[in-house]
Protein backbone atom coordinates (compact mmCIF):
# COMPACT_ATOMS: atom_id res chain seq x y z
CA UNK A 1 0.00 0.00 0.00
CA UNK A 2 1.28 3.46 -0.93
CA UNK A 3 1.46 6.02 1.88
CA UNK A 4 1.91 9.75 1.16
CA UNK A 5 3.69 11.88 3.74
CA UNK A 6 5.52 15.16 4.12
CA UNK A 7 9.26 14.64 3.71
CA UNK A 8 11.47 15.26 6.70
CA UNK A 9 15.15 16.21 6.86
CA UNK A 10 16.02 12.61 7.74
CA UNK A 11 14.56 11.57 4.35
CA UNK A 12 17.14 13.61 2.36
CA UNK A 13 19.47 10.66 1.65
CA UNK A 14 16.65 8.42 0.46
CA UNK A 15 15.22 11.24 -1.67
CA UNK A 16 18.64 11.81 -3.23
CA UNK A 17 18.92 8.12 -4.13
CA UNK A 18 15.44 8.11 -5.70
CA UNK A 19 16.19 11.25 -7.73
CA UNK A 20 19.55 9.96 -8.92
CA UNK A 21 18.08 6.62 -10.03
CA UNK A 22 15.16 8.39 -11.71
CA UNK A 23 17.49 10.66 -13.69
CA UNK A 24 19.68 7.77 -14.82
CA UNK A 25 16.60 5.69 -15.77
CA UNK A 26 14.96 8.57 -17.65
CA UNK A 27 17.86 10.29 -19.35
CA UNK A 28 20.63 7.76 -19.99
CA UNK A 29 19.64 7.66 -23.68
CA UNK A 30 20.37 11.40 -24.00
CA UNK A 31 23.22 12.05 -21.57
CA UNK A 32 26.38 10.20 -20.56
CA UNK A 33 26.76 8.78 -17.06
CA UNK A 34 29.34 11.51 -16.39
CA UNK A 35 26.88 14.25 -17.41
CA UNK A 36 24.09 12.73 -15.33
CA UNK A 37 26.44 12.45 -12.37
CA UNK A 38 27.34 16.16 -12.68
CA UNK A 39 23.70 17.24 -12.74
CA UNK A 40 22.47 14.94 -9.96
CA UNK A 41 25.46 15.70 -7.74
CA UNK A 42 24.77 19.43 -8.04
CA UNK A 43 20.96 19.53 -7.97
CA UNK A 44 20.25 16.54 -5.75
CA UNK A 45 22.97 16.57 -3.13
CA UNK A 46 21.87 15.66 0.39
CA UNK A 47 22.89 19.14 1.54
CA UNK A 48 20.81 20.86 -1.17
CA UNK A 49 17.81 18.68 -0.30
CA UNK A 50 18.17 19.40 3.42
CA UNK A 51 18.22 23.13 2.66
CA UNK A 52 15.00 22.81 0.65
CA UNK A 53 13.38 20.79 3.43
CA UNK A 54 14.17 23.63 5.89
CA UNK A 55 12.62 26.30 3.63
CA UNK A 56 9.06 27.28 4.67
CA UNK A 57 8.10 28.17 1.09
CA UNK A 58 8.90 24.60 0.00
CA UNK A 59 6.80 21.47 0.40
CA UNK A 60 8.13 18.02 -0.45
CA UNK A 61 5.82 15.04 -0.31
CA UNK A 62 7.02 11.47 -0.69
CA UNK A 63 5.21 8.29 -1.62
CA UNK A 64 6.32 5.21 0.28
CA UNK A 65 5.70 1.58 -0.46
CA UNK A 66 6.38 0.01 2.90
CA UNK A 67 9.50 1.76 4.17
CA UNK A 68 10.88 2.59 0.70
CA UNK A 69 10.41 5.96 -1.03
CA UNK A 70 9.03 5.32 -4.52
CA UNK A 71 8.05 8.85 -5.53
CA UNK A 72 8.22 12.50 -4.60
CA UNK A 73 6.97 15.91 -5.54
CA UNK A 74 8.88 19.06 -4.55
CA UNK A 75 7.08 22.39 -4.94
CA UNK A 76 7.78 25.95 -3.86
CA UNK A 77 5.36 28.84 -3.53
CA UNK A 78 6.01 32.42 -4.61
CA UNK A 79 3.53 34.51 -2.62
CA UNK A 80 4.13 37.68 -4.68
CA UNK A 81 3.18 35.88 -7.90
CA UNK A 82 0.57 33.52 -6.44
CA UNK A 83 2.44 30.73 -8.16
CA UNK A 84 3.41 27.18 -7.25
CA UNK A 85 6.59 26.02 -8.97
CA UNK A 86 6.90 22.26 -9.37
CA UNK A 87 10.61 21.67 -8.93
CA UNK A 88 10.63 17.88 -9.02
CA UNK A 89 8.13 15.11 -9.64
CA UNK A 90 9.64 11.65 -9.85
CA UNK A 91 8.23 8.14 -9.46
CA UNK A 92 10.42 5.04 -9.56
CA UNK A 93 10.09 3.09 -12.80
CA UNK A 94 8.61 0.09 -10.99
CA UNK A 95 5.77 2.22 -9.59
CA UNK A 96 4.84 4.29 -12.63
CA UNK A 97 1.39 4.16 -14.25
CA UNK A 98 -0.32 3.53 -10.90
CA UNK A 99 -1.57 7.07 -10.29
CA UNK A 100 1.21 7.90 -7.82
CA UNK A 101 2.57 10.83 -9.84
CA UNK A 102 -0.90 12.33 -10.27
CA UNK A 103 -1.61 12.01 -6.55
CA UNK A 104 1.76 13.47 -5.55
CA UNK A 105 1.20 16.39 -7.91
CA UNK A 106 -2.35 16.99 -6.63
CA UNK A 107 -1.39 16.85 -2.95
CA UNK A 108 1.67 19.05 -3.36
CA UNK A 109 -0.19 21.80 -5.23
CA UNK A 110 -3.10 21.62 -2.76
CA UNK A 111 -0.67 22.58 0.03
CA UNK A 112 -0.79 26.17 -1.26
CA UNK A 113 -4.53 26.85 -1.75
CA UNK A 114 -3.91 30.55 -2.38
CA UNK A 115 -1.94 29.76 -5.56
CA UNK A 116 -3.57 30.80 -8.84
CA UNK A 117 -1.03 29.16 -11.18
CA UNK A 118 1.33 26.18 -11.20
CA UNK A 119 4.35 26.02 -13.47
CA UNK A 120 7.27 23.72 -14.18
CA UNK A 121 10.16 22.99 -16.50
CA UNK A 122 10.61 19.54 -18.01
CA UNK A 123 13.41 18.32 -20.27
CA UNK A 124 12.36 18.60 -23.93
CA UNK A 125 13.23 14.96 -24.61
CA UNK A 126 11.16 13.65 -21.71
CA UNK A 127 8.11 12.98 -23.88
CA UNK A 128 6.41 10.76 -21.28
CA UNK A 129 6.57 13.52 -18.68
CA UNK A 130 5.33 16.15 -21.13
CA UNK A 131 2.40 13.90 -22.02
CA UNK A 132 1.72 13.29 -18.31
CA UNK A 133 1.65 17.02 -17.57
CA UNK A 134 -0.64 17.74 -20.53
CA UNK A 135 -3.08 15.18 -19.11
CA UNK A 136 -2.85 17.05 -15.79
CA UNK A 137 -3.97 20.26 -17.54
CA UNK A 138 -0.61 21.93 -18.14
CA UNK A 139 0.18 23.66 -21.42
CA UNK A 140 3.46 24.71 -22.99
CA UNK A 141 4.20 28.42 -22.59
CA UNK A 142 7.86 28.56 -23.60
CA UNK A 143 11.31 27.03 -23.52
CA UNK A 144 14.51 27.62 -21.56
CA UNK A 145 17.87 25.96 -21.18
CA UNK A 146 19.66 25.31 -17.91
CA UNK A 147 23.42 24.73 -17.87
CA UNK A 148 24.73 22.67 -14.96
CA UNK A 149 28.45 22.00 -14.74
CA UNK A 150 28.67 22.51 -18.52
CA UNK A 151 25.75 20.16 -19.26
CA UNK A 152 22.99 21.79 -21.34
CA UNK A 153 19.45 20.89 -20.31
CA UNK A 154 16.91 22.25 -22.83
CA UNK A 155 13.47 22.41 -21.22
CA UNK A 156 9.85 23.07 -22.04
CA UNK A 157 8.13 25.51 -19.67
CA UNK A 158 4.56 24.52 -18.82
CA UNK A 159 1.81 26.21 -16.84
CA UNK A 160 -1.62 25.41 -15.45
CA UNK A 161 -4.29 27.75 -14.09
CA UNK A 162 -5.50 26.69 -10.66
CA UNK A 163 -8.50 29.03 -10.67
CA UNK A 164 -11.90 27.41 -10.46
Amino acid sequence: MIIFQKAKIRDAGEIRNLLRKSWFDSYSDFYTDEELDKVTSRWHSVEALKNRLKDNSVFIIIAKDGDKAVGLCDVSFDVSKGKVDIQKLHVSTSHQRQGIGSELNRRAIKTFPEAAVADLEVLKKNYRAISFYKKQGFRKIGEKTFVVEGVKLPCVVMEKSLSI
